[in-house]
């Protein structure tokens, strides 16, 4: 799951700067503030602790409406603190694994599956995480692979509301 979180702060923050500065532009507060705080929390997270508290002083400079020239200098602080996260995190494979070859579901492992898949996401659990993506990989080329597909990626995202939302159509589906 760090894995995953690495990957996501790499994928969904390497243009911070420029989505910043486009909502600045923008004269868009909001989303200025919800920028900051979403790198916040991916920060602290995965532990980059000085990416997190620029991105938390940059967050609340948003929320009081500071001055450009302070917004100006937090933002390249939150910068420079998240290019060196990410110039650390570039020579590893944060890649995804390859799993061996699974075989396809029948439809009994897979209503178990998703049952269990059920309880794991109505518990808010990281454990759907992995469930739900090996779920997704089992059924491909099956009826039930893109739902399945988009559970796995509302799951990654945290979105289990999402998730269990889709998980219905899959339920009601097989």
């Amino acid at each position: 799951m760090y894995r995953q979180m690495l990957r996501r702060l790499c994928r969904e923050q390497v243009a911070f700067d420029i989505d910043f500065s486009g909502a600045r532009v923008a004269a868009d507060t909001a989303t200025t503030r919800r920028i900051a705080h979403t790198l916040r929390g991916l920060a602290g997270t995965i532990g980059a602790l000085q990416v997190q508290m620029a991105a938390a002083a940059l967050e609340h400079a948003c929320l009081r409406n500071e001055p450009d020239n302070e917004l100006d200098a937090l933002q390249a602080q939150v910068t420079a603190e998240l290019d060196t996260v990410l110039a650390g995190l570039a020579p590893l494979d944060l890649e995804p694994e390859l799993a061996p070859a699974l075989p396809a579901l029948d439809g009994p492992t897979l209503q178990a599956g998703l049952a269990r898949l059920r309880e794991l996401l109505d518990d808010n659990g990281g454990a759907a995480l992995k469930l739900a993506a090996r779920l997704s990989r089992e059924a491909r080329g099956s009826p039930a692979e893109a739902l399945l597909s988009t559970i796995a990626a509302a799951a990654e995202d945290y979105d289990f509301e999402q998730a269990l939302r889709t998980l219905q159509e899959v339920e009601s589906a097989v």
